[in-house]
């Protein structure tokens, strides 16, 4: 994914419930490291090595959240993936959780600098244009 004009990922996530009864129920007991998170992670080199954009605890999560990440710059590349993955779990049945409305957008602060580099550019370019020949022949 083109990352090289962006600054955040946004996402709902969800692990478990709060409901004891459920079937999605979370573990807190669950073994570390990591004990049930879902790791948001990204690659600059097609997954051969991924570094952590953020860890997300269960207990914190047992309703659907709105998160934002910033996104480094070393992840800011042409070809950056992105995943979201749960090394261990509470085991079948357990910890089960879901992302939704993923989004990876500009900063409000990058969005005007880059709207202020497209307009000196255009500026720029209308400066350079030769005038047209308005003269017309009968």
């Amino acid at each position: 994914m083109n990352l090289m004009k962006k600054s955040y990922v946004q996402y709902v996530l969800q692990i478990g419930s709060l409901n004891p009864s459920s079937q999605c129920a979370s573990n807190h007991s669950a073994p570390r490291p990591h004990g049930g998170a879902v790791l948001l992670q990204y690659s600059i080199n097609n997954g051969i090595t991924w570094d952590l954009l953020r860890e997300h605890v269960p207990s914190h999560y047992m309703r659907g959240r709105r998160v934002f990440v910033r996104l480094p710059t070393k992840s800011r590349t042409g070809h950056t993936v992105l995943r979201w993955w749960q090394p261990t779990h509470g085991g079948h049945g357990r910890n089960q959780w879901g992302v939704d409305n993923v989004e990876v957008i500009m900063s409000q602060v990058d969005r005007h600098l880059h709207n202020l580099h497209l307009s000196s550019i255009l500026r720029k370019f209308k400066h350079t244009r030769q005038p047209r020949n308005n003269t017309s022949s009968p």
